[in-house]
């Protein structure tokens, strides 16, 4: 009858040795030759043989046991045996919730132990209730066996608070990790009624896509210049699709000149301003600097190939192109520009920029007139 935590053993004492037995039992423990100054179980005070179960023992360990038999004489022992318990549930914890946004989040686990059976199934389960349990459908599968894992939740609701815990299951049952919680962003929505998701990176808290409005944040409108001898020559703000293809604005965003982002009217999402070249510098910085931060900030799809990509940021850069003082556009899927709201003169402005086949970054000058990508930082 053994299980994770007791089992049932016994003794017959085949004489008394002469004088009368005044205690008999079990003695255990985890080293051989267990003696009455170990673990004891007393026994049954009638009859020559007895069955005792002994509990509170420990799951996936091994235990030796031996009868005892005790008169004036002394203590004698029976044969030396053994057993290992049953395993037990794994041991883990759950990791810290990081690349909050407001539909998804990345957590994990790391499983300190088997329980002395292999990992069948490991992930996270969670909900918007304390303490939550398999079966779900909120829950992730990430591979088998210990040590660290991590696990994206995704399709979550924005400005909603979820309950998070690591889970692994192996022949024992299920073991769960601490429970960690987080709320989710709220859903960002511009003047155009575009809708945005965000991430935190060292304590601001970025678009995760191109700005895509046509209208500035009291709901004014952005002019559409298409020629390209009309934007070379407007002196007020304006945006364009890349090569004035409407395709491009899902996935890359509009075009702006310097004039929109500068408008006191505002281009960003209310409560939300342009990035600044010093909010560009902690983001960067965060990822190694400007040397070396880009592959980290680009997303994995999108750039022109070869790359080495990897968005381990969640920030997602996307390779828009741009459109130069003169009108003409250049470089979607190579590289991406996106305008700052540091001036540097009066027809000069900070972008920063990144290329497919560098890990370096911007900071560069350009042409107020030339046509960049926005990223918004929130106030």
């Amino acid at each position: 009858s053994i299980t994770s935590t007791s089992a049932t053993s016994g003794g017959i004492i085949n004489t008394d040795g002469g004088s009368v037995i005044t205690e008999r039992g079990l003695v255990y423990g985890t080293t051989t030759n267990p003696t009455i100054l170990s673990n004891k179980l007393v026994g049954s005070s009638v009859g020559t043989d007895w069955s005792s179960t002994i509990t509170g023992l420990i799951g996936n360990t091994k235990y030796y046991v031996r009868a005892f038999a005790t008169n004036a004489m002394g203590t004698s022992y029976g044969n030396l045996d053994s057993l290992v318990t049953l395993p037990i549930v794994p041991t883990l914890t759950t990791s810290n919730i990081i690349s909050i946004t407001d539909s998804s989040a990345i957590s994990g686990g790391n499983i300190a132990s088997d329980g002395g059976a292999a990992i069948t199934d490991r992930g996270i389960v969670w909900g918007l209730s304390q303490n939550p349990t398999l079966p779900s459908t909120d829950t992730t599968k990430n591979g088998i066996g210990t040590g660290l894992f991590t696990s994206n939740l995704k399709g979550l609701n924005g400005s909603t608070t979820y309950y998070v815990r690591a889970y692994a299951t192996n022949s024992a049952g299920t073991g769960y990790g601490n429970q960690v919680s987080f709320t989710t962003l709220p859903v960002i929505i511009d003047a155009s009624n575009n809708r945005y998701s965000s991430i935190l990176i060292n304590g601001l808290e970025w678009l995760t896509t191109n700005l895509k409005t046509i209208k500035y944040a009291n709901g004014d409108s952005i002019s559409n210049v298409v020629i390209d001898g009309s934007w070379a020559l407007s002196n007020s703000g304006a945006w364009s699709f890349y090569n004035n293809d409407p395709s491009n604005d899902v996935t890359y965003g509009k075009l702006y000149n310097w004039y929109a982002v500068n408008d006191p009217r505002g281009i960003c999402p209310s409560g939300w301003h342009v990035a600044t070249e010093n909010n560009w510098q902690s983001l960067v910085t965060t990822f190694g600097g400007y040397g070396a931060a880009a592959n980290e900030l680009k997303t994995t799809t999108t750039w022109t190939l070869p790359n080495s990509n990897t968005n381990t940021s969640g920030f997602s850069a996307l390779p828009g192109g741009g459109r130069s003082s003169s009108g003409s556009f250049a470089d979607i899927t190579n590289r991406g520009g996106w305008w700052t709201s540091s001036t540097s003169g009066s027809i000069i402005s900070k972008y920063i920029s990144m290329f497919f086949n560098s890990d370096t970054v911007g900071p560069f000058d350009a042409d107020i007139k030339s046509g960049f990508s926005v990223r918004c930082v929130k106030n």
